[in-house]
């Protein structure tokens, strides 16, 4: 009962249920650092030899200082857990089965996450007393179970952690929202998982002191594997909306230093085998068997264009995996994927009927499974959908051309303003964002912003060219964005796609993507009308001939254009929300604005002709 009340228990009913497993293999630390003692969480891993060796996995910031003496004293707790919902009022024999000792294996040399990703890997036991250990891990009192685990850098959007808050009996927090990429204390790296843990059934488990080097595991359907190491956070039961920090398995892999005492490839893939997932396992030293090949997609009925994520369920621990798919064309692997990777992604580009293979090998054989006309590929009708759950940050204006749209947060919207555009033409968008709350134009650092022109009319976004901005909001960036219609594409009708998400240093939900759902940010659609070249358009010539200068300014701004043939020029300054604060009318080919009486901050200046529009930005010092 040390632990914040609104912990759950790990074998409290439904929750707990499908990790009766994983749990098993979890542990409390009671770990010694020189004079002090304190308690952290890990668990048992499993390793591609099949071996039984009783490593463990926590967090380096448990013991950075620990001495091999020290580690001598450490105790992990196995089965310290109630059996159920209801916190028992003493510990009695809870924790009786006690592993002393342990023999620091590798870490992340990072002094707890500072420059790294936190990892800390031991062996149970001491030098000649392995074998004991391993018995010790098997017998019914201990009944332990050796985790797998994923060193993919693949997110995923449901799972749990199992720990020990405050050295308290095993509780489990459920997350069901997909883990960001993150650092740690400003570290600069990609090197955590950032998670947001949600309620359930029996409550809304968070972290504590204590959780420290506790496994975060992704929900993979019966064999659960980890995928980072607790860290830090700031979650606790008055504040369960709070982010907390798992150093990934996939940084932990190989990117803390080249040699094997800064990495875990080396002892948990002895064989040097490559693969990167291997399924947990109550007793992985006894009578290893061929794989059993079985897979899965997480989308079988696509329109084209669609890429599927393929997942290996193979049993009997396969080291390698080969796919084929029929017919030999219509597709292409994705992703940096391949035919040998244990889940590729595949992308489908041709209408038709798809059968999938795969083979799973291991050193006692091999197995295939084929699953016939299994993807169904079909044309589309609407572009792939896409959409926030979360206004935190949304599109606040969008101008291009004569579409000039102001809005609120809507998390996805289809608007009827509409513009028309010439091949073979240049135009500006301006896109301003804006923070639920602040002013227009504010953004976070890290936020992304891109808009897409379906210019082939193939209800896709992803065909090159068709990207026409793109930022990532940090030092000097513009929300202006120049492109040319191409002169290939369609006549008539074609839709354009504008977003904002986040993609930060300290955490974000991936490159921004035309499609799909992301916790933060929004998504504005609309139609725009392509027509062929026209000679009364603002060719690419006319709208280098404008001159803005200087620019920055502290006061006076100059905006000149040569070498044109303009019958009339009107001149607007707007702010960014597209309040307009000045309108000149030029007869020359200069002419001058005084902006002393504005705020410093960004503006645009419209310069209008007969010949089209030409929108720049000025920067007021």
């Amino acid at each position: 009962n040390e632990s914040e009340a609104c912990q759950v228990n790990v074998n409290c009913s439904p929750v707990g249920d499908i990790w009766q497993d994983e749990k098993r293999g979890v542990a409390r630390i009671l770990v010694v650092e020189g004079n002090s003692q304190g308690w952290c969480s890990g668990s048992l891993i499993n390793n591609t030899a099949n071996d039984c060796k009783p490593y463990f996995l926590t967090a380096l910031h448990c013991g950075v200082s620990s001495t091999t003496s020290n580690m001598n004293q450490w105790k992990f707790y196995f089965r310290y857990e109630a059996t159920g919902c209801t916190n028992p009022n003493t510990a009695g024999t809870l924790d009786d089965n006690i592993i002393t000792g342990c023999i620091k294996i590798s870490d992340s040399g990072d002094g707890g996450g500072d420059s790294g990703s936190d990892f800390l890997l031991v062996r149970l036991g001491s030098a000649n007393n392995e074998s004991t250990i391993i018995n010790t891990l098997k017998s019914a009192n201990f009944n332990a179970y050796w985790n797998g685990w994923d060193a993919n850098n693949t997110t995923t959007n449901s799972g749990a952690s199992i720990h020990h808050p405050a050295g308290d009996i095993k509780k489990i927090s459920t997350f069901t929202s997909n883990l960001a990429t993150s650092g740690w204390n400003s570290n600069g790296l990609q090197s955590h998982w950032r998670v947001t843990w949600t309620s359930n059934a029996n409550g809304h488990g968070v972290t504590e002191g204590g959780s420290s080097g506790s496994p975060i595991f992704k929900n993979n359907g019966g064999n659960s594997l980890i995928i980072g190491t607790l860290t830090g956070g700031a979650s606790y039961c008055n504040a369960q909306s709070q982010p907390d920090y798992y150093g990934k398995m996939s940084y932990h892999w190989t990117q803390n230093g080249t040699a094997d005492n800064r990495r875990l490839k080396p002892f948990l893939d002895p064989t040097n085998s490559g693969a990167l997932t291997l399924n947990g396992s109550n007793d992985p030293c006894s009578n290893p068997v061929p794989p059993v090949a079985q897979f899965t997609a997480n989308q079988t009925n696509i329109p084209t264009g669609t890429t599927v994520n393929f997942t290996d369920q193979s049993t009997g621990n396969p080291t390698s995996w080969a796919w084929a798919i029929s017919p030999a064309s219509g597709w292409s692997f994705a992703g940096g994927t391949s035919a040998s990777s244990q889940n590729p992604q595949v992308t489908f580009t041709t209408v038709g009927q798809y059968t999938v293979t795969l083979t799973a090998t291991n050193a006692q054989g091999s197995d295939g499974e084929t699953k016939n006309n299994y993807i169904t590929v079909t044309q589309p009708t609407n572009p792939c959908a896409a959409t926030s759950t979360t206004c935190d940050e949304f599109i606040q204006n969008v101008t291009l051309n004569t579409l000039n749209n102001t809005s609120a947060c809507t998390n996805y919207t289809n608007y009827t303003a509409t513009t028309t555009l010439n091949k073979g033409t240049q135009y500006t968008i301006v896109i301003t964002p804006q923070i639920t709350g602040n002013q227009a134009g504010s953004a976070y650092t890290g936020n992304e912003i891109a808009a897409w022109i379906d210019y082939n009319n193939n209800l896709s976004f992803t065909d090159n060219g068709e990207r026409i901005a793109f930022v990532s909001v940090g030092t000097g960036w513009s929300n202006q964005f120049q492109f040319t219609v191409p002169t290939t594409a369609v006549t008539g009708n074609v839709r354009m796609r504008v977003r904002i998400s986040y993609n930060g240093a300290d955490g974000g939900e991936g490159p921004i993507n035309p499609c799909g759902t992301t916790q933060y940010g929004e998504v504005e659609d609309y139609t725009i009308n392509i027509q062929p070249a026209s000679t009364s358009s603002l060719s690419e010539e006319i709208l280098g001939a404008v001159n803005v200068y200087p620019n920055p300014t502290k006061e006076f701004v100059t905006i000149e254009w040569t070498n044109t043939n303009f019958e009339s020029v009107d001149i607007q300054l707007t702010d960014l929300t597209g309040k307009v604060l000045l309108v000149k009318n030029a007869q020359d080919n200069k002419t001058e604005l005084n902006l002393n009486q504005f705020a410093s901050g960004t503006y645009l200046v419209q310069i209008k002709t007969d010949k089209g529009t030409v929108t720049k930005s000025i920067i007021k010092d």
